[in-house]
């Protein structure tokens, strides 16, 4: 019995032994680890003027400016599928030349993106477009760019939403497909209700805005 005893506290010995050793190796990984995490929350502090813990345990304790926020809720309301029909105003013609398209839109990332797909035909060809919208925090600013399958360039606009985030108005310098022109360019785009969406195009020209395109989407009804 005494025998017993012995080898029971010896195993227990053992045992604390074992994890002070686990412990004390363990003990200058974590040092250096939390020596890194300081590092950054520090470099973090520096550059957005808050701590990180400002992001909020939910998003790990990241810095506000990667965090989405207020705007990014605005973004939600392109989120569906769409039925659009499109008119492109062309120099020299008096009748808009008329397409209809289904535009497919989605949060991405963590809802720190819109990302959406346009199908169509055009001409009588095979038309795609994709979208990616957001919000940067830091700039302060609105931003959509776009790629199609007519064209090797792609097009950016920077901008602002009024504060029902219904109308965004944004701007930018792109190319104009027809003449490969550099042009300066605005879009208006308004939710008009939870299921239709207004978007105008322009270029200007001599300071004065000339229409190019105009689209209307309103949301797929289901399938009865």
């Amino acid at each position: 019995m005494r025998q017993s005893c012995l080898r029971f506290a010896s195993v227990v010995v053992s045992c604390v032994f074992a994890v002070a050793f686990a412990s004390a190796a363990e003990e200058p990984k974590k040092v250096a680890q939390d020596a890194a995490k300081a590092a950054i929350d520090k470099a973090a502090e520096k550059v957005t003027g808050q701590t990180p813990a400002a992001g909020g345990a939910e998003q790990g304790g990241m810095p506000p400016t990667m965090v989405p926020g207020p705007h990014h809720e605005h973004l939600k309301a392109f989120v569906g599928v769409w039925d659009c029909e499109v008119k492109m105003f062309m120099p020299g013609q008096e009748e808009p030349q008329t397409s209809t398209g289904v535009f497919t839109r989605e949060m991405a990332m963590g809802g720190r993106y819109l990302h959406g797909m346009y199908k169509s035909k055009f001409d009588g060809m095979d038309f795609e477009g994709a979208e990616l919208m957001g919000y940067d925090v830091a700039r302060k600013t609105y931003f959509a760019i776009w790629v199609d399958s007519m064209s090797t360039a792609m097009s950016r606009e920077e901008g602002t939403c009024d504060a029902d985030g219904k109308v965004f108005t944004l701007t930018g310098e792109n190319v104009e497909g027809g003449s490969g022109d550099i042009i300066k360019t605005k879009s208006v785009t308004k939710i008009v209700d939870a299921d239709t969406i207004q978007m105008t195009a322009y270029k200007m020209v001599d300071g004065k805005e000339v229409k190019q395109m105009e689209l209307i989407c309103k949301r797929k009804k289901a399938a009865a």
